[in-house]
This record gives C-alpha cells, structure tokens and sequence, in this order.
C-alpha cells in the first residue's frame, strides 16, 4: 500500500515539474521577442481622438494595443507589464472604449455620444480587416502621430 503512494506521489512531482518547465520556457519566449517603444497622439480630422483603444496588427508576430487618454495620447503595449510594438508593417485599427456601463448600454442601445466625425472614423478603421491605415514600425517612435481623416 505503501509502495502505491510512493509512485503516485512521484508521477505527480514529474507532472508537477513538466508544467514547471513548460510554464517557464513560456514565458521567457515572450520577454526574447524584439519590440519597439511607440507612442504618440491619435487625432480624427485635427481634433485629439480620447477614449480609444488603438491596434496594431502587424504581417507576423503578435499585435499591440494602447489606449488614448483625454487629449488623444497613448502608449502601445505588447503585454500588460511590457511596453512595445513588434517590427513590422502594421495595420492600424481603432475600437471605441465606453467610459462607463452607463454609457456602454447607450451605444448597445443604438444611442451613440461620438460626434458624426468620431462614428464615421470608426466606419473606416474599426476592424483590422478593412482599415486603410498602415505604420511601419523599424524603430523607436516617441511622438507617432495617427491622423486619421
């Protein structure tokens, strides 16, 4: 009976170490992948765009997304601890984020608080498979201006 226990508490220690091993070859593949910083300003027709995720979806690799802050700026992120764009021709999508539940269920409702601008911006580059926008990302950018008309 004994013997029993032994072996299954050694098939649970290899079980135990192999997802060990799996987890961490994981997640050190993720922190190898070469990223660029970038971050900028979104604008729709001249008028900073808040309260927008933006995506970056490039040909291979994984995308990024940031999100812009009252007056249209934002950071692109690979993950949430880690800053970054992979190098790459992207395309460039937006998505709207509610500031509240309330006003989540107005838009649901068909009640939308984006000017004609901001809802005609969202027609045109609000999916990653019909958005003209492009951006190549070779470098470092501090200050990408995403001017979308």
């Amino acid at each position: 009976m004994l013997g029993w226990f032994v072996q299954k508490s050694h098939r649970s220690a290899l079980w135990f170490a192999i997802a060990c091993c799996l987890f961490c070859s994981c997640s050190k593949a993720t922190n190898t992948v070469k990223v660029h910083r970038v971050s900028g300003v979104l604008t729709v027709k001249g008028v900073p765009a808040p309260s927008f995720l933006i995506h970056f979806t490039p040909e291979k690799g994984r995308p990024s997304t940031g999100a812009s802050d009252a007056k249209g700026a934002f950071e692109m992120r690979l993950e949430r601890d880690r800053a970054g764009v992979v190098p790459s021709q992207h395309k460039v999508w937006i998505e709207y984020k509610p500031s509240s539940p309330a006003e989540e269920m107005k838009i649901r409702e068909g009640n939308s608080p984006l000017s004609a601008e901001l809802q005609e911006a969202l027609k045109k580059y609000g999916s990653a498979e019909t958005t003209p926008y492009r951006v190549t990302v070779d470098k470092d950018q501090k200050d990408l201006a995403i001017k979308l008309d």
